[in-house]
């Protein structure tokens, strides 16, 4: 028998991309391009230098955890060789007062200075794209921030309980302030929010109670819910006109606000929008408006005078209920039986009427304008229709079938583009909806509460948001269309 002896090759390049490397206090890894991530330090803290080589390889990201919890940690510098400062990787470092970030890093991962409770002021720079999820969260000394005019997204709670934050400029690149981004931040007194900004999440400035000055942009369309709630020293408001809606809440306890202008594209205030603003004097609301929500205005215990414009077809229940110095107010005529049902008190409120517009009339069992804001059938199996009196019916209004128990199915025509919030709501006896490709907006909890419903079909692009509009996927057959 033979025996044959293979020889075996060692290729020994540096490190292993597959295991890490110690050269003093740094422990790295590589990547396929011989890119060093740093993975942990082993030093003292204070000033530290982060190197832009180690062992001839070029450092380009700072990793997971790589100083997380390093509370001996004072400053640091990092060269212009680092691409990306991965997730969590400062976390923790409650003595981190001052950090450089180069020019070079173009992404910072979420949690990365997650509770840096000493760090005083930080630059976002121009090649960032993001503030990602918590990245400042719960960083109370944090006084200073410039966000760089490369940054498209402010994270949900990105800043959150950042209580020495006293104001912040939002450049016009941001387009989105998420949900909870700047909560609770309670020394904040200044926001400016730039031209480029549509959306305003949910909560993202609740409970700022030094908040007194917002400046919006000229492009905000949605102030979601919460968004200003509690916000005890703003005291007056300009909403403009590129804003369509006013979600529940989104001004709540406001106690200081004295007045409010709402532009001239808002055409839905959300349930409970100003309950609570106990200074409010003074209120415009714009003829776009169409729709005034459960409690908008609940307990406004200063407001003196209201005017509604012609064009609002649904007042909520209470909406005006405990303005106990209300003394005028100027209605729709379409609401002159509904007083006590609004919340208004004949008796101490004088109250003068105007006629409803012409495209607005009760025809049949459709209350209408551009959108259908009351249905008054018999229910069964229903098809909405395409149009009313040469009007193309375009949204399904705010709780317009709303506890409509007697309604079992209902066909949504094509043309139709939103279905608003609570639209469906408690129609208990609902078993199937069909909803067109045309729709591209649905409100939350529009079909909440609909308990015997099993089969729907909807576009494609509301498959992450079935629980949002009130589906239990469990429950529902839900048929997706392209």
């Amino acid at each position: 028998m033979k025996y044959f002896f293979l020889p075996v090759f060692v290729l020994l390049c540096g490190v292993s991309m597959s295991s890490a490397a110690t050269s003093g206090v740094w422990t790295y890894s590589l990547n396929a391009s011989n890119e060093a991530t740093i993975t942990a330090y082993g030093g003292a803290g204070g000033a530290v230098t982060i190197p832009a080589a180690i062992d001839g390889f070029v450092v380009t990201t700072i990793g997971v955890d790589a100083f997380n919890d390093c509370d001996s940690l004072t400053t640091v510098q990092i060269p212009n060789s680092v691409t990306e400062i991965k997730y969590r990787a400062f976390q923790g470092c409650d003595s981190l007062t001052s950090i450089v970030i180069p020019s070079s890093v173009t992404k910072i991962g979420v949690y990365a200075f997650y509770r840096c409770t000493s760090l005083t002021k930080i630059t976002i720079p121009d090649s960032v794209t993001g503030i990602e999820d918590c990245l400042f969260h719960e960083c109370e000394s944090l006084a200073s921030v410039v966000i760089g005019n490369g940054v498209k997204r402010i994270g949900p709670r990105a800043f959150y309980r950042c209580n020495s934050l006293t104001n912040i400029l939002i450049p016009d690149s941001v387009t989105s302030i998420e949900d909870c981004a700047f909560y609770e931040c309670d020394s904040l007194a200044s926001v400016v929010i730039g031209n480029g900004v549509k959306k305003i999440g949910a909560h993202a400035f609740r409970n700022c109670v030094s908040l007194n000055s917002v400046k919006f942009g000229n492009s905000v369309a949605i102030i979601r819910q919460g968004a200003f709630e509690k916000c005890r020293a703003l005291d007056s408001v300009i909403i403009p006109d590129s804003v369509t809606t006013i979600w529940e809440f989104a001004f709540f306890g406001c106690s200081s606000l004295t007045r409010v202008t709402i532009g001239s594209g808002v055409t839905s205030i959300g349930n409970r929008a100003f309950e609570g603003c106990t200074s409010l004097t003074s209120v415009i609301v714009s003829d776009s408006v169409t729709s005034i929500g459960d409690l908008a205005f609940y307990g406004c215990t200063s407001l003196t005078s209201v005017t509604i414009p012609r064009g609002v077809i649904t007042i909520g229940n209470r909406a005006f209920e405990s303005c106990n110095r209300l003394a005028n107010i100027t209605l729709p005529n379409c609401f002159a039986d509904k007083m006590k049902e609004i919340g208004c008190d004949a008796k101490k409120t004088k109250v003068t009427f105007t006629n409803s517009p012409s495209i607005s009339p009760t025809i049949d069992e459709w209350t209408y304008t551009l959108n259908i804001s009351q249905y008054k059938g018999k229910g069964g199996e229903l098809e909405i229709p395409a149009s009313i009196n040469g009007l193309t019916v375009t949204s399904v209004g705010n709780n317009a079938f709303k506890d409509c128990t007697s309604l079992t199915s209902v066909v949504i025509p094509d043309g139709v583009t939103s279905i608003e919030n609570g639209a469906f709501i408690h129609c208990t006896s609902l078993t199937s909806v069909t909803i067109p490709d045309s729709v591209t907006s649905i409100g939350n909890l529009a079909f909440q509460d609909c308990s015997a419903l099993n089969s729907v079909t909807l576009p494609r692009s509301f498959a992450n948001k079935l629980k949002e509009i009130g589906l239990d996927a469990k429950k529902v057959k839900v048929t997706l269309t392209d």
